[in-house]
């Protein structure tokens, strides 16, 4: 009976070694079957199973990062992988970012369900990375290569700017107020002829990018401020951080102009300023009161003459 339960034994694992000798070829077959269907796939793509660990992936999985490209292997945690990812010299990080904080993001996105971000690369080349969740807690990543997309959307979006620059720039000319438009850090962005025909400061002495302060000294030095607090306002106007109340005074050019100032602050940080001509509607009002003041003058007479004349 011992002899015969060894033998029974001996007959399940030789059984039990047959089948798994059989399921070998056949695991590794779909395997190589499942590594030649993603090879078709045009996207960089790439598995990794609930222990976030790397099971295949492509040859396109982070080809535009050649440095790093070879890393890619299976058995690769996903923390590893993202690692690699930050640390390549293809990989443009965003304006005050660094490695290890671009690394802390991606793993902290890694935790959503779906995860959709464009990455920008060296050459001004763009891939779309997204990340989706298998039923058994694995995560597909799949790359695709949008260059031409992002390229095509900068152009339109570039023509959009232009068209609107030039509407605007049309807009300025055909206004009677002279405009000058600057930026966050008050450099000039944008003006209109009036504004130099107004100020008599010639055309070519503005340009992108000049500073406010060196309009200002211009300014300083041919007009004349009605108050002299008010070109210490608008120097602290200009250079003020936060946002800007709405600023407005008037000045005089020479000895026969009077312009109005008005400074207005932008949700973008920047302020546009305003230069109108108000010399006739000055002239008028001093008009208007010279004639009243000589009414007045003419019914005081005619007052006191009715006066003598009751009185006599």
């Amino acid at each position: 009976a011992p002899e015969f339960r060894i033998d029974q034994r001996a007959g399940h694992h030789g059984r039990v070694r047959n089948r798994i000798f059989r399921e070998e070829p056949e695991a590794e077959a779909a395997r190589a079957n499942l590594a030649n269907a993603i090879e078709t796939v045009q996207e960089g793509f790439a598995l990794f199973d609930a222990d976030e660990k790397l099971v295949l992936c492509n040859t396109r999985f982070g080809k535009h990062m050649r440095d790093v490209h070879a890393q890619f292997k299976p058995g690769l945690p996903f923390a590893n992988y993202v690692d690699i990812v930050s640390q390549s010299a293809f990989l443009e990080l965003p304006d005050g970012m660094t490695a290890n904080q671009w690394a802390d993001q991606r793993l902290l996105r890694h935790r959503e369900q779906h995860v959709v971000f464009n990455a920008r690369l060296a050459g001004d080349k763009w891939i779309q990375v997204s990340e989706h969740r298998t039923r058994d807690g694995g995560t597909v990543v799949l790359q695709t290569d949008v260059t031409d997309m992002m390229l095509i959307e900068r152009q339109e979006r570039e023509r959009l700017l232009d068209d609107q620059a030039r509407l605007i720039k049309a807009t300025l000319e055909h206004l009677d107020q002279g405009v000058g438009i600057f930026d966050r850090e008050a450099r000039l962005v944008g003006w209109n002829r009036r504004m130099g025909e107004l100020l008599s400061i010639p055309l070519r002495r503005f340009h992108l990018g000049l500073p406010f302060d060196t309009i200002f000294d211009q300014l300083s030095r041919k007009l004349a401020f009605q108050h002299a607090a008010d070109a210490e306002a608008l120097a602290n106007w200009a250079a003020h951080d936060g946002r800007r109340a709405p600023l407005s005074f008037e000045v005089e050019l020479g000895a026969d102009r009077i312009l109005a100032v008005f400074a207005q602050h932008m949700p973008d940080g920047g302020f546009v300023i305003s230069f109108t001509d108000i010399t006739t509607e000055r002239g008028a009002l001093r008009a208007i009161s010279q004639v009243n003041e000589t009414l007045e003058r003419h019914v005081q007479e005619r007052t006191l003459e009715l006066q003598d004349a009751l009185a006599e």
